[in-house]
C-alpha cells in the first residue's frame, strides 16, 4: 500500500488512505485503513470496484462518514489523464 493521506477522526481514531493492490486486480486501487487511538488496526479495505485509481485526500463529515476523493483512469477522459471520483464509506469502511 502507498498512503497519501492520514487524518484524525472525531473519536480519536485515525484514517489512512492512498492506493494499493487487491486480490481482485493487479492495478492500483484506493484503500482505506482505520487505526484506533491506541494504535490497533481496525480494518483495511480496498475498493477494486472503482478501477485503476488512486486516492488523494479525504475528510470526515458530521455523521462520521469518510469521504475519499481521487482520480480514476480508463473511463471516458480518464484514459488520457484521469477523471475525479468521490467515495463515501461508513465507520466500518463499507460503501454508502
Amino acid at each position: 500500500v502507498f498512503p497519501t493521506q492520514i487524518i484524525e477522526l472525531n473519536n480519536g481514531d485515525y484514517a489512512v488512505s492512498g492506493y494499493g493492490y487487491s486480490e481482485k486486480t493487479t492495478n492500483p486501487v484506493p484503500f482505506l485503513s482505520r487505526i484506533s487511538s491506541s494504535a490497533e488496526l481496525i480494518y483495511t479495505k480496498t475498493y477494486p470496484e472503482i478501477g485503476l485509481s488512486s486516492s488523494f485526500d479525504m475528510f470526515e463529515n458530521e455523521k462520521g462518514d469518510i469521504l475519499m476523493y481521487g482520480q480514476v483512469y480508463g473511463f471516458g477522459k480518464g484514459a488520457e489523464g484521469g477523471d475525479p471520483f468521490l467515495l463515501k464509506v461508513n465507520s466500518q469502511g463499507e460503501y454508502r
